[in-house]
């Protein structure tokens, strides 16, 4: 009996782990920075690139989107993924493909489309 408990308190415990939402299949913002990518803290969560979040936000890159991991900035959870986009023209309130439905300008010819990790915005997003 005693093992039978213990047992299924290890079962328990594991399946807590596998479903917690720190990350992102086991990927958070700090082993993406050690990989390489760039993460910066926004104020409104840490967000992780391929590229350099600098150089495409001040045009010094070529193309003109790229794709960002979001995590919270207090406890690291995953918090879902944004297409940065530049455009010359307004494109807020165009359809994106991605949970958020539309583009939203963000400052300039900035613009992101989310998709929140739960179909929702985080609180304070």
């Amino acid at each position: 009996m005693k093992r039978r408990i213990i047992t299924m308190l290890a079962v328990v415990v594991v399946a807590m782990g596998v479903m917690s939402p720190v990350s992102a299949g086991g990927v958070n913002a700090e082993s993406l920075h050690e990989s390489g990518w760039d993460c910066v803290d926004v104020g409104a969560g840490i967000h992780c690139s391929r590229v350099s979040l600098g150089d495409f936000l001040s045009g010094a890159m070529s193309g003109n989107a790229i794709n960002v991991m979001v995590f919270d900035r207090v406890d690291g959870a995953f918090l879902g993924t944004e297409i940065l986009r530049t455009s010359t023209i307004d494109i807020s309130g165009n359809t994106c493909w991605k949970g958020d439905q539309t583009w939203h300008n963000l400052t300039g010819d900035v613009y992101a489309c989310h998709h929140w990790h739960g179909g929702s915005p985080p609180p304070g997003h």
